[in-house]
Order: C-alpha cells, then sequence, then structure tokens
C-alpha cells in the first residue's frame, strides 16, 4: 500500500543518508516545503545584498524539529524541483536577485574599478569602506556579491583578485613553469607577474590551493601536465 501511495503521488519519498530515507504525506511535505521558503524569503529580506545564504543559516531556524537531516532533505527537494538553487553550503530562492539602492550600486561598481585597476597588487578591502562599520559591513556583502557573480575571486583572507586578473595569474604562472624546467622561486614568479612579494607569496599560495602548482622547498612546479593547459 505504501508503495503504491508513493507511485500515486500520496506520499513522497525523500532520502535522508545512503541508506536512510522517510516519506511524508505529499500534503505535508507541501507545507513543511511552504515553511522552509518563507523562512529563506526572510533570510534573504534581512540580507539583501547577498546573493545566496549560508545554508546552515536556515537549518537552524527549524532547530525546535531536532531533526537537521529532514530540513536537510526537504531542502534538497525543493532544490530537485527548482524553488531553492544552491548546494550544501549557500541557497538562495530560484531567481532571487540581490537588491542594491543606488548607492550600494555605486560603492560595488567603485569596488570592482579598484581592483581591476590594483592588478596583482589588491587592496585591503577595509581601505574601500568609509569609515564607519555601516560601510565596512555593505563592503564585505558587496565582495561576497561580486565574488558570486564572477567579477573578483576570493583567495582567502583579506585577499581578492579581479577575475581577469585571477585568469592572468593562473594563464602567465603556467606558461613560465612550463618553459622553466627546474622550476621557479617565489622571487622569480613575482618578476613574472610584476608584483611585490608582498602580495607574491600569497598568490603563489593560493595557487598551490587549487592545484595549479605545487610546491618542493623554495621552488615550485606545474602540479601535473593538465595544468599547463590552464
Amino acid at each position: 500500500m505504501i508503495d503504491a501511495l508513493t507511485a500515486q503521488g500520496a506520499l513522497v519519498e525523500l532520502p535522508i543518508t545512503s541508506s536512510r530515507s522517510v516519506r511524508l504525506h505529499a500534503d505535508v511535505l507541501s507545507a513543511m516545503g511552504g515553511r522552509v521558503l518563507a523562512a529563506l524569503d526572510d533570510l534573504h529580506a534581512a540580507s539583501p545584498m547577498l546573493p545566496r545564504i549560508a545554508r546552515r543559516q536556515l537549518v537552524e531556524r527549524f532547530g525546535y524539529l531536532d531533526d537537521d537531516a529532514l530540513v536537510n532533505a526537504v531542502i534538497d527537494h525543493l532544490i530537485h524541483v527548482d524553488r531553492i538553487e544552491g548546494d550544501a553550503n549557500d541557497i538562495a530562492i530560484a531567481g532571487y536577485e540581490p537588491k542594491l539602492t543606488a548607492s550600494q550600486r555605486g560603492l560595488r561598481d567603485r569596488i570592482v574599478e579598484a581592483y581591476k585597476a590594483a592588478g596583482f597588487e589588491p587592496p585591503d578591502p577595509m581601505s574601500l569602506a568609509e569609515g564607519d562599520a555601516g560601510s565596512r559591513a555593505a563592503v564585505r556583502q558587496l565582495l561576497d556579491l561580486c565574488v558570486a557573480q564572477g567579477e573578483l575571486v576570493h583567495l582567502g583572507g583579506a585577499l581578492y583578485l579581479h577575475g581577469e586578473h585571477e585568469r592572468r595569474l593562473r594563464t602567465e604562472v603556467s606558461e613560465a613553469l612550463r618553459r622553466a624546467t627546474q622550476g621557479m622561486t617565489v622571487a622569480q614568479i613575482r618578476d613574472v607577474i610584476g608584483s611585490t612579494r608582498k602580495f607574491t607569496v600569497p598568490l603563489c599560495e593560493y595557487l598551490d590551493r587549487i592545484g595549479l602548482t605545487r610546491r618542493a622547498g623554495d621552488l615550485r612546479f606545474l602540479a601535473d601536465a593538465q595544468a599547463a593547459k590552464v
């Protein structure tokens, strides 16, 4: 009977783990899905500049159920039916677009232009704020927005690059390393990209993390043959 009701759509099976699933009445799932969407809409309203919300924040809204796995299963179902978009970390209501005021749009444009003009010596993000706490918070949210939209790339900590420069970094370093079969030092990579040691060191560490390069002592090499094609 349960299998028949599932086949008819009266019950919906939700995977909880690889070895566990639950079946909910379609009306119950619809009601719970509505509550999840309403809670996500509230989170968007609280942070209108963020393109996505941390999934854990939404799950925490339903802590009273004492069943995070079930809440995540409902979220996954809403992703499957295109009501929510996202992944295991960040989500948004399908089609959501950040809402910026005119001043926020202006600040966003200034941030993007500042990073584009800076090349491989990007500014401290807080230097772009106007000094008050509200402006600093706006810069942080707008940086997240620019990363989500692909205009900036977050390299870790307070280090960001304009998207064009991040692509150029990978291309120039991989081409130089392909020629330098004996590896390259930080100083040699610094000369290739035309930056300073202050920035070249964290840029090299970023390339290590993304798997483009590998470090051996004071030298760096292309991590594998595919890296040369970046």
